[in-house]
């Protein structure tokens, strides 16, 4: 077992010890006016059992994938009414899931105990002084039920008409851009990035020692020159546009892969050393053919 697991262990056998000891006690912890002062000490210790456990769930992140845990320390909060209302709050009374909902969270024995019997008008008190703990827990957890039941009738009957918009505004927004990034590009972007790189071509040629002119002769020089032109006013910029398009697509696709399995993030980087490789070759490769090939046309 791994030291982070040990001290998980740990933290939940202390929190687990000092539950089984406080509980036989109880009656007497309530009578001494303890009982606030347990179920705080109770909530320290899960709290410091979930802060135990976070170096354990760091190594289940490489495992699992991005996940986050959190622990909501909850006391009820109840009004001075009565039960009913306390449950209700301000939803409309509906006898038949009333009652279901008071049986699912065995309510209903501790409403048969009261000595009047009737939730209706039995109030909780202030603080909720005339409930126990549990009494507490299980009235303040009525209203999540209520809504519950809300929520799904409320989905039986969807309304689909935002549906079609929502799925569609992504597209439309998503041809707007792209269309915008054409235009930018190619009215402002590629002039400016053409007269630059034509005199960085330019200045190369004329700056050439004059060994190297002796050396070559006219017809693979101009037909270099010729070529770098259409090079650069043809197939460079789209060229250019396309590879950050591929790149950030790239990027993306990688992250999204290796957020649901990081397994994969290994594999990944070895095809990255081993896609740099390939390049490598193919780049002295294809300066070889573009020699080969100026030469040939050299006699034109």
């Amino acid at each position: 077992m791994s030291p982070a697991r040990m001290e998980w262990a740990a933290a939940t056998q202390k929190r687990v010890s000092a539950a089984s000891k406080f509980l036989p006690q109880i009656k007497s912890h309530k009578m001494m006016d303890l009982a606030t002062y347990v179920s705080k000490r109770l909530r320290g210790l899960r709290v410091d059992e979930a802060n135990a456990s976070k170096k354990f769930r760091t190594d289940l992140v490489w495992i699992l994938g991005v996940v986050s845990m959190a622990y909501c320390d909850q006391m009820p909060w109840l009004r001075n009414q009565s039960i009913r209302d306390n449950v209700m709050t301000e939803n409309q009374y509906d006898p038949m899931w009333y009652d279901a909902v008071i049986r699912s969270c065995a309510l209903d024995q501790d409403i048969a105990r009261l000595p009047v019997k009737d939730h209706t008008n039995t109030m909780v008190g202030s603080g909720s002084v005339n409930l126990s703990g549990g009494q507490k827990q299980r009235a303040s957890g009525k209203l999540p039920l209520l809504w519950l039941r809300t929520w799904t009738e409320h989905g039986t009957t969807p309304d689909t008409t935002i549906y079609p918009g929502v799925y569609i505004m992504p597209g439309i927004v998503a041809i707007i851009l792209s269309a915008v990034v054409f235009w930018w590009y190619g009215l402002f972007v590629i002039p400016r990035s053409g007269v630059y790189t034509h005199q960085l071509l330019l200045d190369g040629y004329l700056g050439a020692p004059p060994w190297f002119l002796a050396k070559t002769d006219n017809g693979p020089l101009l037909n270099r020159c010729s070529q770098g032109m259409s090079f650069v006013d043809q197939e460079m910029r789209m060229a250019f546009f396309e590879t950050v398009l591929n790149t950030a697509d790239t990027v993306a696709a990688a992250a999204i892969i290796t957020s649901g399995a990081p397994c994969l993030g290994g594999v990944m980087a070895v095809s990255t050393v081993v896609i740099y490789f390939l390049q490598q070759f193919y780049l002295k490769t294809s300066k070889t053919i573009q020699s080969l090939d100026l030469h040939t046309k050299s006699p034109l």
